[in-house]
């Protein structure tokens, strides 16, 4: 699916800069990329252990949440496009699993930024909303220390189309553009 955005970014293997990633992400109901005055939501994921934090409230659990709860505390955004994280996971050789054999992914809480450290870093996830004919457009970037680690960003829309035994989810993409470094 061209429409599901999902891509990793891993701290280098030598001499790694730790310092907390930050996520930000616009996004519009509208087929075009979102512009500079739409709502900007931010996020910044610590990448040590010791800038973790405990919090008083608990969670619910994310694999018997309901849409609304998984809006509330565990995405980004929810709306048109919605938008999740996940800490990577190290394979046998203590690097960051990016071939995705270790696929159990920790997905981080939204509500609560800095309950995980992401030590081998993140993975994003983004994608359109529900409804029966959406458009949407999203603009996702994580930075490090103030330098661009990755920009994407798609428009399109998607429509429900009627097959055998029920419905079809179909998205085409007008504008697509990636920068991953």
């Amino acid at each position: 699916m061209a429409e599901f955005v999902s891509f990793a970014v891993a701290p280098a293997l030598k001499r790694p800069n730790l310092s907390p990633l930050e996520i930000s992400i616009r996004s519009t109901s509208r087929v075009r990329y979102p512009r500079a005055n739409e709502r900007l939501v931010r996020w910044a994921v610590p990448m040590r252990t010791g800038d973790q934090l405990k919090y008083k409230g608990r969670l619910p659990n994310l694999a018997y949440a309901t849409f609304a709860q998984k809006c509330r505390f565990w995405w980004i955004t929810c709306g048109p496009v919605n938008a999740d994280v996940a800490s990577l996971n190290l394979n046998e050789r203590g690097r960051p699993d990016l071939d995705g054999s270790n696929a159990i992914l920790r997905v981080l809480a939204h509500s609560q930024p800095a309950r995980w450290a992401a030590e081998a870093g993140i993975i994003v996830n983004a994608f359109p909303g529900a409804g029966r004919n959406r458009p949407f457009g999203f603009d996702v970037q994580v930075r490090q220390a103030g330098r661009l680690l990755a920009r994407v960003r798609r428009a399109g829309r998607c429509v429900d189309v009627p097959r055998n035994g029920g419905f079809f989810h179909r998205c085409t993409i007008a504008r697509h553009s990636t920068l991953l470094r």
